[in-house]
């Protein structure tokens, strides 16, 4: 004689229990609200699209870095550098670093700089560049912005 299981069985009565089932969507919702918020409230403004002029930003725009990063930009070498502003504060020309071969500019704060430290939070640079074969009225710029913690 085949056993069979009745739809109240006890048994899986004490397993599945409203107040399990409520609790477990409680749980769920507390844990799925935040999470979906902070994955789709991006505040961070979209990074503006980069001039065929420029390789590669130091940070990327919109990046989280370390306050320790260099702050900068690679041009094609059918460019060169004016300069470069961070924070609103052009940086002097004696305090950036220069790559020539790579035609890469960069700063890194630290003493006997204007800037000796970077502070977490947001920071914005602006780079400002010519063709080599340009003039004054050729001059572009670039501003990109990025988070140091």
């Amino acid at each position: 004689m085949a056993q069979h299981t009745e739809v109240g069985d006890s048994r899986l009565g004490r397993v599945v229990t409203w107040k399990r089932v409520l609790i477990s969507v409680l749980l769920a919702t507390a844990i799925g609200i935040p999470l979906a918020i902070t994955i789709h409230s991006n505040t961070d403004v979209p990074p503006a699209p980069i001039d065929n002029a420029i390789q590669q930003l130091f940070p990327a725009a919109n990046d989280l870095d370390l306050r320790q990063t260099v702050v900068g930009l690679q041009l094609t070498n059918q460019y060169t550098f004016s300069d470069l502003e961070l924070d609103g504060r052009i940086i002097p020309d004696d305090q950036l670093d220069r790559v020539t071969a790579l035609n890469q500019i960069t700063f890194r704060a630290g003493a006997n700089k204007d800037i000796t430290s970077f502070t977490p939070g947001n920071h914005c640079a602006t780079a400002s560049y010519q063709p080599l074969n340009g003039s004054a009225l050729d001059v572009r710029t670039h501003t990109w912005c990025f988070n140091l913690h």
